[in-house]
């Protein structure tokens, strides 16, 4: 099996797939260079992906596929995620989304319409672009390519947690099978781990308002915080809670381990979920023991008790002497 894992088809002659991850800029290539990892270096796995697809291929034919990875395409210009190719006969797309990166029609549409070329010229018998999302957007993809003029490509729809599957149901042997297996299952999961970020990378603080139940029993007691996918919360350093009534003001702080999005099952196994049947998937905070704060930074008639959420430094934080303080720090910020 032929690789060209690296940026725009560039090779990187690599056996260590951390190393190879490192090479790329954000979580999507990330994603997809290890995803292309390991359908490259694991027939059995190729050949069961390509079974999802509908492809069946004897595994003595899985060495016959080359593997890219960010290859970039002419005619319309692009760079595709993943591209799987046997030559003269078969040629996939795959568009990678993480989080809740929704997919885009002009972009699909690049790719149906080179792959069009491709099976308009003879040179593949068969044409396909595939889509992999975290979020459920089968309905988007399906009413976007239903729109697509290019007959002779044929769409496929996936999910990260049906990728996830694929992956932990494929019995590897090797090492690097048994170390992997669980990093990227976490990566199919979205899971960031705060430490991984450069100092800058990321907000300091963010502050949120929860209800004094939630506190007690999901923040303090579970050492998570929860929120809807859709109110768009970006990773942070630490979380300063600020508490509705009695408490009204913000009371504790807790420093953020990684942050992931789960589906709806696995969010009803967390207490702090309120009213989120209506989503998709939540975003999770693992967080340390919350601290209390030496003494609060209480709601005057100046600032919103309404709060969504803020992002302040630390030092701002500690420097408030109330809510209107920190909302003139999280304006200075914007």
């Amino acid at each position: 099996m032929v690789r060209e894992l690296g940026r725009f088809g560039k090779e990187i002659k690599t056996d260590n797939i951390f190393n190879l991850i490192n090479k790329f800029s954000n979580n999507e290539d990330e994603l997809s260079s290890a995803f292309g990892f390991m359908l490259s270096h694991n027939p059995k796995f190729l050949q069961a992906f390509l079974k999802n697809l509908g492809i069946s291929k004897p595994i003595a034919s899985m060495n016959k596929f080359i593997i890219s990875t960010q290859k970039r395409i002419y005619n319309p210009d692009g760079v595709i995620d993943i591209c799987i190719k046997q030559p003269g006969e078969l040629k996939i797309y795959i568009e990678a989304k993480v989080r809740d990166n929704k997919l885009e029609k002009k972009q699909l549409r690049k790719y149906a319409e080179n792959l069009t070329s491709f099976h308009y010229n003879k040179e593949y018998k068969e044409v396909r672009l595939v889509a992999i999302t975290l979020t459920h957007q089968k309905d988007l993809f399906k009413s976007i390519t239903k729109e697509l003029p290019f007959k002779s490509v044929k769409y496929s729809y996936f999910r990260w947690k049906d990728m996830k599957e694929l992956w932990i149901n494929y019995k590897g042997n090797s090492k690097i099978d048994s170390m992997f297996k669980t990093w990227l299952g976490d990566r199919m999961e979205d899971k960031m781990m705060i430490s991984d970020y450069s100092v800058g990378e990321i907000p300091e603080v963010m502050i949120v308002s929860v209800k004094p139940e939630d506190l007690s029993n999901s923040i303090i007691g579970k050492k998570q915080y929860t929120c809807q996918s859709s109110f768009s919360r970006k990773d942070c350093q630490y979380i300063g809670f600020y508490v509705g009534k009695p408490e009204s003001g913000i009371t504790h702080i807790a420093k953020v381990i990684k942050t992931h999005i789960a589906p709806i099952t696995k969010a009803k196994e967390t207490p702090h979920w309120g009213d989120i049947p209506h989503e998709d998937v939540i975003k999770i905070y693992d967080l340390e023991k919350p601290v209390k704060l030496p003494q609060k930074i209480p709601y005057t008639p100046k600032a919103n008790p309404r709060i969504k959420q803020l992002y302040i430094s630390f030092s701002d934080l500690m420097a408030s002497k109330d809510m209107a303080d920190i909302i003139k720090f999280a304006k200075k910020r914007k």
